[in-house]
């Protein structure tokens, strides 16, 4: 599946991100015309975000914390020291060449106080210098065509719906100032999203109601200059060299006319949407005269030339075909809230299910996770409940876990398990498995319930509410006393003591969502109840085990086979 892309047009090359049907990571660097492969990064380096230099003989990109410089030519991959004792990542080239731009945090940083900032790298002199350095989450840099100003986003810690600023910064002169909006709405800033002079600059706006809107704003003055809205924006860009602007809608892509709101060209995304997103706005890359883009579920690489036809110039490696039944239904949890739950049957399913608990916490159930797809490769029946709080289910019940991280999202998951059990007549033993938050879930529910389920697994699991960083304001109730009492009741590192269940635990030794002291605590707060617990630490992996999935998958599916 590709998920990610980068071009640099001299050359006409193409770098791909793909990720494999195991979960990992590679990156494919590749010629337009020909098709040929000209250079690879392969998974150990676990790389995200590729960013052809200018002149189109190096790729930057981060992966483990780390960023790195990939040789096109000479196909080598090195780290950049620069960026040691930090945790990197989003960089960007500057427009000569000669520096990036990326966040960062300490990367000893376990409990998240220290939110990222971000960071210019001189590399012709080799320093860095901090840009930004306050308690907001600072990502997501771009540099303005002129070398001199970079845009970025901005979000603080201690709101519960923390919206996003936009943040213009100029490097030369150490300053930074906030792009005004009204009260309620939140700005994203995208890729392409300055003009050719560095004089204008280009950002989503949603207001409190929901309108979206695309704006374009004078730097000197932050005066309007342009805007549309529509909602079905889903992103939109600059187009190079052309007084020009392309809007991104859930089902086209239009080129308007800045002298006024004509749509000069459009393509229709039906049957190819929806466009893969990635967290820097759509997986796209603008040309003047070309724009690419990854489409059809990240199955397709598209090329469109501003004319009628836009054909698939790259096709992803097909996953194996699976066959199941997918079933959707709603349950009551403990509180009476409808949860969704999805549940994916194989043709011959085995006597032992697995309830499955996506992270985020608040990723969308995605039928796609390599780790649905293993199971049901193995014939193992799959329960996902939508718990409150994950997207997919309306704003209502995402923003329903507010306060209520690991206390009414874990109701979700016990309820979830208990209707399975009714439906199935109490007759077959269900297993539990969680990742990254669903792993903290998963340990909590475990704490709950002592018969529920045979075993539980947490892959890379959080240990704490308090190292989720960016969601630690909505955790907890708003009242002093009371998030002081709810600390200890939804902790896994104290309510741990209280699981009865068999555990097997995956984690990644350079993981700063929990450390191997915290996991290792865990295992003997069950084992000193007699209970067995196994722990497996990758020493040289990180959140999401890219590096070690096949042993992963080898050692769960064995473990696994204990309980059938």
């Amino acid at each position: 599946m590709f998920i990610d892309l980068d071009v640099h047009p001299h050359s006409n090359r193409m770098a791909i991100l793909q990720l494999l049907s195991n979960g990992s990571k590679n990156m494919v660097i590749h010629d337009i015309s020909s098709k040929s492969i000209v250079s690879e990064v392969g998974p150990h380096f676990i790389p995200q975000g590729p960013r052809f230099s200018p002149d189109g003989h190096r790729i930057s990109f981060f992966g483990d914390g780390n960023i790195y410089f990939h040789d096109v030519v000479m196909r080598s991959t090195t780290t950049i020291e620069n960026t040691s004792g930090q945790h990197a990542s989003f960089c960007e080239w500057s427009p000569d060449g000669n520096s990036l731009v990326y966040n960062a945090y300490p990367a000893n940083n376990t409990d998240r106080k220290i939110p990222p900032n971000i960071y210019h790298i001189d590399l012709l002199r080799n320093i860095r210098h901090q840009v930004t350095d306050n308690d907001a989450v600072d990502r997501f840099p771009q540099w303005s065509p002129n070398g001199r100003l970079v845009v970025f986003h901005r979000q603080y810690l201690d709101s519960p719906n923390p919206l996003k600023q936009i943040i213009i910064a100029d490097i030369q002169k150490g300053t930074e100032f906030i792009v005004p909006g009204d009260s309620g709405c939140s700005h994203e800033s995208g890729r392409f999203c300055w003009s050719d002079d560095s004089n204008s600059f280009l950002i989503k706006e949603v207001q409190a109601n929901g309108s979206v809107a695309l704006k374009i704003l004078r730097v000197e003055d932050m005066n309007l200059l342009w805007s549309i809205t529509s909602p079905d924006i889903i992103g939109g860009a600059f187009r190079p060299g052309m007084n020009q602007v392309l809007c991104m809608f859930k089902h086209e892509i239009a080129v308007y006319s800045l002298n006024d709101q004509t749509a000069i060209h459009k393509i229709s995304l039906i049957g190819y949407s929806p466009i893969m997103q990635t967290l820097r706005g759509p997986a796209w890359y603008v040309e003047r005269e070309r724009l690419f883009y990854i489409a059809h579920r990240g199955k397709q690489v598209h090329q469109w030339d501003y004319a009628d036809d836009c054909p698939c110039i790259f096709q992803a490696e097909e996953w194996p075909r699976l066959n199941y039944q997918r079933e959707k239904y709603t349950i009551l949890s403990r509180d009476g809230k409808q949860v969704p739950v999805l549940r994916l049957i194989p043709d011959e399913p085995k006597h032992l299910a697995v309830e499955f608990i996506f992270g985020g916490p608040s990723a969308p159930i995605d039928e796609g996770n390599p780790i649905i797809r293993h199971l049901l490769h193995k014939g193992y029946e799959v329960i996902c409940p939508v718990y409150r709080g994950q997207i997919g289910a309306g704003k209502e019940h995402q923003e329903a876990n507010i306060g209520e991280m690991g206390r009414a999202d874990v109701w979700d998951v016990m309820e979830s398990g208990l209707d399975w059990k009714r439906r199935t007549g109490y007759l077959r033993p269900l297993a539990l498995i969680g990742y990254s938050y669903g792993g903290l879930l998963t340990l909590l529910a475990l704490a709950d319930n002592a018969t529920l389920w045979v075993t539980g697994i947490t892959l890379w699991g959080v240990t704490d509410l308090d190292h989720l960083g960016f969601y630690k304001s909505r955790a907890y109730p708003s009242d002093p006393e009371q998030m002081e009492t709810e600390k200890n009741r939804r902790s896994p590192l104290i309510q741990s003591s209280r699981i009865q269940s068999p555990l097997l635990m995956f984690h990644g030794g350079q993981d700063t969502t929990s450390t191997n002291e915290e996991v290792q605590k865990i295992q003997n707060l069950i084992r000193a109840n007699g209970v067995p617990c196994e722990l497996t630490i990758f020493h040289d992996d990180t959140h999401g085990l890219k590096r070690h999935r096949q042993e992963m998958f080898s050692q769960l599916f064995e473990y696994l086979q204990k309980y059938e």
